[in-house]
């Protein structure tokens, strides 16, 4: 039975590729930087958690894990990015210490997946590692959307009802050229991890992507900045096949938005 690694395997692409990973039959050793007594973390749980191929392990006790073994590593720098914590670099020192340690085997398969639109400062130790190791690749993501999706993107913040500004500034922050349903993309994520290119920047095989996303759910009044994005080449491009369409994506957003938010009422009826 394979083992995988996902660090960030309660935030949002990191769950939904643990979940997948778990649906293969693999082993998944979840590692994550949220305190697990979350209301969204014990959801998650009742989902992974209790799958008995999957272990949780916190961010703090990374530097502890022993991976003798050939493994594939999975790093959501792309949740990172978008949770906005104030400790985001103490999280990516502990990241990048964990891959320059001597008992992590050379052989493993390293994939680290960020937003296209990051700035590369932030990460530039862990960028600088993949750089040295040849197991190393590094992915660059558009916009993700659909269940789970962090409140500080634009199709979230919409959906709770945000303050207009807080929409705003989410639209401002994102790419706005391309987006891809979560769950579409673990299976693609697993294919490069074994792949030869070292920068892959992923994309829609179907054009506008974003855009029809934004037209089902964002106000007009938001319409003068939805193509106000500049396009950036972070590597060799991979285009995706949209297995899911925008008007189903984001049907499957809003239904798990409301479910969530009558699953927080019958908890506080308790």
């Amino acid at each position: 039975m394979q083992t995988s690694v996902v660090i960030g395997a309660y935030q949002f692409v990191g769950f939904h590729l643990a979940k997948y990973l778990l649906d293969q039959g693999e082993e998944v050793l979840g590692v994550d930087w949220e305190d697990v007594s979350g209301e969204s973390i014990e959801d998650k749980e009742m989902e992974i958690g209790r799958n008995s191929n999957f272990l949780y392990i916190p961010i703090h006790k990374l530097k502890y894990l022993s991976l003798e073994k050939q493994k594939t590593i999975y790093v959501s720098c792309y949740d990172l990015s978008k949770s906005k914590r104030d400790n985001q670099a103490e999280i990516i020192e502990v990241i990048a210490a964990f891959l320059k340690d001597s008992h992590l085997n050379k052989e493993s398969h390293i994939i680290m997946f960020m937003p296209i639109e990051e700035e590369r400062s932030m990460y530039q130790a862990l960028l600088q590692k993949a750089e040295e190791m040849s197991t190393v690749k590094v992915v660059f993501l558009p916009t993700i959307y659909g269940p789970w999706q962090p409140e500080t993107m634009s199709f979230e913040a919409a959906i709770r009802k945000k303050a207009p500004s807080e929409v705003k500034k989410a639209i401002e922050a994102e790419n706005r050229l391309d987006a891809l349903f979560v769950a579409d993309l673990p299976e693609v994520l697993v294919e490069l991890a074994t792949g030869d290119e070292k920068n892959i920047q992923v994309q829609s095989e179907a054009s506008n992507q974003w855009l029809e996303c934004a037209q089902l759910v964002l106000e007009d009044e938001y319409t003068g900045i939805y193509k106000e994005c500049l396009r950036k080449q972070r590597g060799m491009i991979y285009t995706i096949q949209n297995k899911t369409a925008p008007a189903d994506g984001i049907a499957m957003q809003q239904k798990h938005f409301r479910r969530w938010q009558l699953l927080k009422k019958w908890r506080e009826l308790e």
